[in-house]
């Protein structure tokens, strides 16, 4: 997963305090501002992230009974991450608040199959002759 940290995120709650702002208009809560005062937005792309998976699966399978063969398969899954694909957090200092569902969760799978097989015409007639 790739995530987009603002390594020059301004102070949360100083874009409505007047006094973090110098006479530029630049935010002065910046961690850059002393060495970059010009400086806004500072991007990091990093691959890194964590996900996890949950889930409960259950299968019922019939091998062959009177000539027929199924499969019944259930699962029941969960998956969270700190964003999917390519995340853009709120705050940069803190991406373990993003943490939440991914965007591929997918709760419920059901997967059945059935298959019969059909009397050959050869067993007809076997059974027509020895009836």
């Amino acid at each position: 997963m790739l995530l987009l940290n603002d390594l020059n995120q301004a102070a949360l709650g100083s874009e409505i305090d007047p006094n973090a702002y110098d006479q530029n208009g630049a935010n002065t809560t910046r961690p850059y501002y002393s060495q970059f005062p010009t400086y806004g937005v500072i991007d990091q792309l990093n691959s890194s992230g964590s996900s996890s998976y949950s889930s409960l699966q259950a299968s019922l399978r019939v091998s062959n009974w009177h000539g027929l063969v199924s499969k019944f398969s259930y699962t029941w899954a969960h998956t969270h991450d700190y964003g999917s694909f390519l995340a853009l957090p709120q705050n940069s200092s803190d991406p373990a608040a993003e943490y939440g569902n991914s965007d591929f969760d997918q709760r419920q799978n059901l997967t059945a199959y059935l298959l019969y097989s059909l009397p050959s015409a050869a067993q007809h007639l076997k059974r027509l002759s020895n009836g």
